[in-house]
């Protein structure tokens, strides 16, 4: 991946592309951003213009022997640490910490010569994660980061730079990434081979954001959805919408360290952004009771946002009364 061909981000990519070209990239990056913005992508990009041994303009030439390893993922001047998912990109989790052993052979191995040219990258995403437990891996980390040796990049990622630790952050020049405008995002689904017109539809759901768009949601419930809001508890529906959220985490989401509450939630998520995209489109053709409906799926997502069980969610959506 070039950084020509990352969507979504010009402001940050023209900055990237200007420090590489003039040899000015600081040692340690922080790309930051909301989930699913492509902060990874963008990641990887970067360690692709720094490894090419072509590049053009501050990018990769996307065809040399170094560009080919890269985008196989055997380039061995380039490490990317584990993690899938990020810290903090679901429920605010921040549980799943960086191993401190893991974190230590990192840092030793930032200290060897490069194989294959002068240069050699870490990734590092969701660096949130250095901050938890007792914080011996972001020690471990900020003794190799307090004097990179030559030729070293470590490129890091997360939410925001408030979670980063102040330590890392002060050592770190960092560049904010947006959430995708919707037709980027309906180019990357369509990439992904979802059809143009299905493409399209949840790309306007994605609230700039591919993250909870992978692998799209199925059938959507959202007859059902709108039963409870307009007649208040209905058991069958209630069954219904159940019956259809995920019944265990995929492969994906396993190796991601989700728990099926955390899928759930995301998929009842999608399924709401779906119906209130619908309510909208009748509010403006002068559909006026539906924006009580609007108000209380936005309650819905805020209380699916502080782990309200889902159950619990729906029941609340069908009878908005609270005390």
């Amino acid at each position: 991946m070039r950084l020509a061909e990352v969507l979504g981000q010009p402001a940050a990519v023209a900055v990237l592309r200007r420090l590489i070209a003039g040899g000015r990239l600081p040692q340690t990056l922080l790309l930051s951003g909301p989930p699913g913005c492509g902060r990874r992508t963008t990641a990887r990009a970067v360690a692709q213009a720094l490894l090419c041994s072509a590049p053009v303009a501050g990018d990769a030439c996307g065809r040399c022997r170094s560009c080919a390893l890269v985008a196989s993922s055997a380039h061995p001047d380039l490490t990317e640490v584990p993690g899938d998912r990020d810290a903090a990109d679901e429920d605010g989790d921040q549980s799943r910490s960086l191993k401190v052993d893991m974190v230590r052979d990192l840092a030793d191995r930032a200290m060897e010569t490069p194989i294959l040219g002068e240069r050699r990258v870490f990734l590092i995403p969701a660096c949130e994660r250095l901050s938890a437990g007792r914080g011996d891996s972001a020690n471990a980390l900020l003794k190799v980061l307090e004097e990179p040796p030559a030729g070293t990049w470590f490129v890091l990622t997360a939410a925001s730079p408030d979670g980063v630790l102040p330590t890392i952050r002060s050592r770190s020049q960092v560049i904010r990434l947006g959430p995708l405008p919707a037709p980027d995002l309906e180019r990357i689904l369509i990439a992904r081979g979802v059809p143009a017109t299905e493409a399209a539809r949840l790309a306007m759901l994605g609230g700039g954001s591919h993250r909870d768009l992978e692998g799209g949601a199925g059938e959507m419930p959202l007859a059902e959805l709108e039963r409870l809001l307009r007649g208040g508890y209905h058991g069958a529906s209630l069954a219904a919408l159940m019956a259809a959220l995920p019944k265990e985490p995929d492969g994906t989401e396993s190796a991601a360290g989700m728990t099926l509450g955390m899928v759930q939630r995301r998929r009842t998520r999608l399924w709401l952004a779906a119906l209130r995209v619908d309510l909208r489109v009748r509010l403006r053709a002068g559909d006026a009771a539906v924006a009580d409906w609007l108000d209380r799926l936005g309650q819905a997502e805020s209380d699916l946002a502080v782990n309200i069980p889902v159950r619990s969610v729906l029941e609340m959506l069908a009878a908005p009364e609270r005390g």
